[in-house]
């Protein structure tokens, strides 16, 4: 405990204040009058803000979400501690709070050894840690639900056939390809178009990349990093091989999309995670999400730009020499 005090006291300045700081800071007199009323008032307006069941219940699911190897330990708490934690945990971004947790996960499990943990200060260093373990993992698992393109020491550059596959491959990323409980993005950059991950096995650096196809024609290459930002791809981290690799991928017509490749597994995938959602959707909803969100989306992420390096990459009008893709299997 001694410890824990003394630990509390070193931290940086803006991590100990707290809610009754922030009021006392609102009480311009100069004794605090006013502050035993605000906490009054402030403690009976929380109270009140929840006084049922369902939104505990909705409160806790979102912290689980956020910290998932903590289920159940959030069960017993009342709703007003509930919702303070979740205030504070609200100020790290879900993909930070994700690699922390799953760091902490495999830590606690033995798959990190040889790390000392008060020498890491960034998410980015946990991030590769978590993206090697991962890497090892997924090999087994989820290796018949991905197209591989390359796979040697350095690199795994993979199309994945599933939803699943994705959010397996694109861990720890923000791709909206791999975005926990919103499948909508995978199916739509993967029907029309090929998506591919370019995964380091020695930093744990991801890059996507996305062909846009239409009309039986590549119309536009694009490069992602981790945090879904749009780079040029001089700009990234891949090697001249790799970066050859897509290329070829972008200048060969025969290429085939993702859902190409996968077949009845990509159907599969769509009818567990969008078929199912649909039906069970009032109509309404389905024409409204088709008119409004989904051209907004797509014209926003895959249209309208080509990376300067690859402009002058066409497509083959003559029949080139396809590549065997092999079955896929379960």
């Amino acid at each position: 405990m001694t410890k824990l005090k003394e630990f509390r006291e070193s931290v940086p300045y803006w991590m100990k204040i707290s809610f009754l700081d922030a009021l006392e800071f609102i009480d311009t007199s100069k004794t605090n009058k006013f502050l035993p009323m605000m906490t009054k008032i402030m403690d009976t307006s929380f109270k009140n803000r929840f006084n049922d069941f369902n939104e505990t219940k909705e409160l806790i699911n979102e912290l689980e979400r956020k910290l998932p190897h903590l289920e159940g330990h959030f069960d017993n708490l009342d709703v007003t501690t509930i919702y303070s934690f979740l205030l504070q945990y609200n100020q790290m971004s879900n993909n930070e709070m994700e690699i922390i947790s799953e760091f902490i996960t495999m830590y606690e499990n033995h798959q990190i050894p040889n790390v000392d943990i008060n020498q890491l200060k960034s998410v980015n260093e946990l991030e590769s840690i978590v993206n090697l373990v991962g890497i090892k993992n997924l090999s087994k698992e989820y290796s018949k639900q991905v197209h591989i393109d390359l796979d040697n020491e350095k690199w795994l550059v993979v199309r994945p056939l599933t939803y699943e596959s994705s959010l397996k491959y694109g861990a720890n990323t923000k791709w909206c390809t791999s975005a926990k409980h919103n499948p909508h993005q995978y199916f739509r950059y993967t029907e029309d178009g090929i998506l591919v991950y370019c995964i380091n096995k020695e930093t744990g650096y991801k890059l996507a990349v996305h062909m846009w196809k239409e009309n039986n024609k590549f119309q536009e290459l694009s490069f992602w990093n981790s945090v879904d930002d749009r780079i040029d791809s001089l700009t990234s981290e891949i090697d001249y091989d790799i970066f050859n690799l897509i290329k070829e991928m972008y200048g060969n017509i025969n290429t085939k999309t993702n859902k190409e490749i996968g077949g009845e597994y990509w159907v599969k995938s769509y009818d567990n995670y969008i078929k199912n959602e649909n039906e069970s959707m009032p109509m309404e909803e389905i024409d409204n999400y088709e008119m409004e969100e989904q051209p907004a989306i797509i014209n926003r992420r895959v249209r309208g730009y080509v990376p300067t390096d690859v402009e002058e990459v066409e497509p083959e009008t003559e029949q080139p020499v396809a590549r065997d893709y092999p079955s896929v299997n379960y």
